[in-house]
């Protein structure tokens, strides 16, 4: 009788059970869309058992199914990197962003507004077009004392 070690589980991390949770939502045809798609992100955070289950649908995802691994950092195994596409995406500086939003969005806080957009421009642009915007900045910044309670 062999004892098996406990799994270890790391906060966070993408479990085994999760992936094969995917199973059902991948076996389905996309009735109304082109096609459907799953993101793991981060997908550093696939624990080894989860990393050996999702390489079968690494391997033959059904027809009209694209499957995308967000990673910041190259730590998949590499079983799993050597069935995926490698598409490097490139992070603008937070200071070129910060200025091509000053330029073109009519905002008091350009900053203020990226960071409501986790850092994306164009999605920093549509919320300064949004009309809760448009109201005095004193309405969006965040609540302190009240002036006659000073």
């Amino acid at each position: 009788e062999q004892k098996r070690k406990p799994a270890v589980r790391r906060a966070g991390a993408i479990t085994v059970s999760q992936i094969r949770d995917l199973a059902p939502f991948l076996s389905i045809s996309p009735h109304r869309a082109a096609g459907k798609a799953v993101v793991i992100h981060p997908a550093e955070s696939l624990n080894a058992a989860a990393a050996n289950a999702l390489l079968n649908g690494l391997e033959g995802p059904p027809a009209r199914t694209v499957l995308l691994l967000v990673s910041h950092r190259p730590a998949l195994l590499a079983t799993v990197r050597t069935r995926c596409q490698l598409v490097p995406v490139v992070v603008d500086d937070a200071a070129v962003a910060h200025a091509w939003l000053a330029a073109n969005a009519a905002s008091e806080d350009p900053g203020m507004l990226l960071a409501l957009a986790g850092g994306a421009p164009l999605a920093a642009l549509e919320i300064a077009q949004e009309p809760a915007c448009s109201r005095p900045a004193g309405v969006l910044r965040a609540p302190g004392p009240h002036p006659s309670r000073s």
